[in-house]
């Protein structure tokens, strides 16, 4: 294995290491400060040592090590990749579907996906409505039981899904 004298290569004290590591909320940057603080404080000298106790494959290591002397701990602790996936529906169209749920209501998961197919042209699958649902907020009613004392006019204005508050 070849040595590289991690200790004085890596700028930021073990302490410091440690505190970034405790306050990052992401599990990836958190990892990646462990490596680096394990290798500040000398548990092992090589690489693929500190790469085996966080969980690391020796490519990674590398990579993350090479990234790391190049741009620093401010490059080395920023991961290169959007966590938000947008939808196949706009904002727009969402706030459309969530003034309809509203308004109307949708008696199903299967009629807001119909309703969605018709207005917009865009083809969901019906666990994507429950999760389109789920991010706007609109939430499934327990159907009353039928009542004999209500008019039927109760009865069909009863909304099956509708947004909170």
């Amino acid at each position: 294995m070849r040595t590289i004298d991690y200790v004085s290569q890596i700028k930021e004290t073990a302490d410091e290491l440690k505190g970034l590591e405790n306050k990052e909320t992401n599990p990836r940057l958190r990892k990646r400060l462990q490596l680096l603080r394990i290798l500040k404080s000398g548990l092992t000298a090589y690489l693929t040592e500190g790469c085996e106790m966080v969980g690391y494959t020796d490519k990674h290591g590398r990579e993350i090590w090479r990234k790391y002397l190049a741009e620093g701990l401010a490059g080395y602790a920023r991961l290169n990749y959007s966590r938000q996936k947008r939808g196949k529906l706009t904002f727009e169209q969402e706030t459309q579907v969530n003034e309809r749920a509203a308004q109307v209501g949708f008696a199903s998961q299967r009629e807001a996906q119909t309703y969605i197919g018709e207005q917009f042209g865009v083809s969901l699958a019906i666990s994507n409505v429950g999760k389109l649902f789920k991010r706007l907020e609109v939430r499934a009613k327990v159907p009353r039981p039928r009542n004999r004392l209500t008019s039927e006019e109760e009865q069909t204005a009863y909304k099956k899904t509708m947004p909170k508050g």
